[in-house]
């Protein structure tokens, strides 16, 4: 009988090796591993930035015990009662990349819908308080009908000192 192995990839070490590649190009199985690593990664914390009061926290959150208290909800409605019962599993539990490629596209999908169907603006990135959001627009004039994408980047901490 073959032993699985618990692999654990960091996300420092997903990244450094995606930097490493020369491509400047999309990668979605880059993308996938990056999502894993978030996902797996018990050391990484994610820094979010919160509007408090009118300043700027910033907060920590690990993604991995948000996977963790996820398979334990999971575990629960299974009929696994025993708490020690519920906690080996997860932490015998191995998933690869691959296992969480529907994430990746349920994201892609409904960042596809929020644009298209509920003409929203999608935020592309964000840094510390600045976000770059893409809104979708028709064009008129000479390319009357076509689409196209302005970028706007909202200061949400500039924002925040008008008040």
């Amino acid at each position: 009988m073959s032993e699985k192995k618990n692999v654990e990839l960091t996300v420092k070490s997903i990244v450094d090796e995606i930097t490493t590649n020369p491509s400047v190009r999309f990668s979605k199985s880059d993308f996938q591993t990056l999502v894993f690593g978030v996902l797996s990664d018990k050391d990484f914390k994610a820094k979010k930035y919160l509007l408090r009061n009118g300043t700027i926290v910033e907060d920590s959150v690990c993604y991995n015990d948000g996977m963790v208290k996820f398979l334990d909800k999971l575990l629960k409605h299974a009929g696994i009662s025993d708490a020690n019962e519920r906690s080996n599993v997860i932490d015998s539990f191995t998933y690869n990349p691959k296992d969480v490629e529907f994430i990746v596209d349920a994201v892609d999908e409904a960042m596809n819908i929020y644009t298209n169907e509920c003409q929203k603006n999608m935020r592309m990135f964000r840094d510390t308080m600045l976000q770059l959001t893409i809104k979708k627009m028709i064009r008129s004039g000479k390319h009357a009908g076509k689409p196209t994408y302005k970028k706007m980047v909202l200061d949400r901490a500039a924002a925040a000192n008008k008040k």
